[in-house]
């Protein structure tokens, strides 16, 4: 277990089993999507607030995105009441353990009408043909891949603890894994979760909003990866820019109206494709959480 670079250094972790392309996705439609309460910074003033036939018209531009790489596009039933079930990266997580083989874990959801969407991904997964496991008893929330993120090249997770996931509940699940784990406090609460604030593109590069971070947090994120890409603070902020999510370690999808991160994406050999999330933003949430991503073949 690492808690600061110093102690990376002592002990790094080991190589990881290479680890398989991304077959395909979880993802369900925003046809109840909706801001009905304050969950986070972002909210502040929207709710009534979201055109939904706008949203669901960027939603479908954002499949057919990802589809045309290639990927396979397991969608989730729409179920009444279930108003932020389109953000698919918090209710479960699917990745792979220190085998090789693919597993999926379901979280344990911070607001209460967000609890039954574990059970919703708990039935496609079992339609795609695996079981999701539970979670051991833990206090707190864990919000699945929203806070947990693989490293690609070792054996190793990477876990926010902010307002939303709990210490007990990462350790439990690298256990459950066979990982090692890292863990970086998320001290801003406009970067409630760590996928607002780090994105893993390829097994040696970063993009990082350094803002969300503690100072040994963001020295120990310096210390593990060869290239850090910094997503520009006033795109985090504004646009979620932090929230992107490369599939292939070539394309990024990231919301649009982030020139500035864009441009350094570019620069570093990345193939941007930028994404109108302008809805989804106004709930705090943007490409990467709306995707839950499968590797390997299941």
């Amino acid at each position: 277990m690492i808690h600061n670079r110093e102690e990376w250094l002592l002990t790094p972790p080991v190589k990881a089993v290479p680890l398989p392309p991304t077959s395909g996705v979880l993802v369900r439609s925003p046809q109840f999507f909706d801001i009905i309460d304050v969950r986070n910074e972002h909210m502040k003033g929207q709710e009534g607030n979201v055109d939904k036939e706008k949203a669901l018209q960027q939603w479908e531009t954002y499949i057919e995105l990802i589809s045309s790489l290639g990927i396979q596009i397991h969608k989730i039933t729409p179920q009444k009441d279930r108003v932020d079930a389109v953000f698919t990266a918090n209710p479960s997580l699917c990745t792979i353990d220190s085998q090789g083989k693919t597993r999926a874990f379901l979280a344990q959801m911070d607001h209460p009408n967000r609890i039954p969407e574990s059970l919703l991904h708990a039935e496609q997964y079992s339609f795609i043909g695996f079981d999701a496991e539970s979670l051991p008893p833990i206090p707190s929330p864990w919000e699945g891949n929203g806070d947990m993120l693989r490293d690609q090249e070792r054996a190793l997770l990477w876990c926010g603890l902010g307002s939303r996931s709990c210490r007990e509940g990462h350790s439990a699940i690298a256990e459950l894994l066979g990982l090692d784990i890292a863990f970086l406090d998320l001290p801003d609460p406009r970067y409630y979760h760590l996928d607002t604030a780090l994105a893993i593109l390829d097994p040696n590069t970063v993009a990082v909003v350094k803002e969300a971070f503690s100072r040994d947090g963001l020295k120990l994120i310096q210390g593990a990866f060869e290239r850090i890409i910094e997503v520009d603070p006033a795109e985090a902020e504004e646009r979620l820019a932090g929230n992107m999510w490369s599939p292939d370690g070539i394309h990024v999808f990231i919301t649009s109206g982030s020139p500035v991160t864009i441009t350094r994406l570019e620069a570093a050999g990345f193939r941007t494709i930028p994404v109108d999330t302008g809805e989804f933003l106004k709930s705090g949430g943007s490409v990467f959480c709306m995707r839950q991503e499968i590797r390997g073949e299941i």
